[in-house]
């Protein structure tokens, strides 16, 4: 797991919507009874991430942190260029514990919008490690 983690980005705050998911199996048997299993004892969660406005004209000034000096932009992207996509996890903030969790990217892709020249909105989704 990587020491990088999700730039707390000052005044924006992310749209996140979080899905808690069981793995289970449900089917009938030859008597018509139900036959139920499930696969894991604790839920997975999965967090989707909306930024509504991201400033590539405005830097992160966060000392110390390995985004100091980007742009909104510029240190989201960077942390998904760190991690590789779904490839290295990292820690997270679970907005409703507030608790820490291990995450990774979902995907291998982030969606970038441009709303206005030097303005973007940025989605993506989590999913917790066990």
């Amino acid at each position: 797991m990587s020491a990088y983690s999700l730039p707390s980005l000052p005044g924006l705050l992310p749209e996140v919507e979080r899905v808690v998911t069981y793995a289970t199996t449900v089917h009938a048997t030859i008597s018509g009874k139900e036959q139920r299993t499930t696969w894991q004892s604790t839920p997975r969660k999965t967090y989707r991430l909306r930024y509504g406005v991201l400033r590539e004209g405005v830097t992160v000034s966060a000392s110390g942190a390995p985004w100091h000096g980007m742009s909104e932009v510029a240190a989201l992207q960077s942390v998904f260029d760190t991690h590789k996509g779904q490839w290295d996890s990292f820690s997270y903030t679970d907005p409703l514990t507030t608790s820490s969790v291990t995450v990774r990217f979902v995907e291998d892709s982030v969606t970038w919008t441009r709303i206005v020249p030097g303005a973007w909105t940025c989605e993506f989704e989590l999913i917790e490690v066990k």
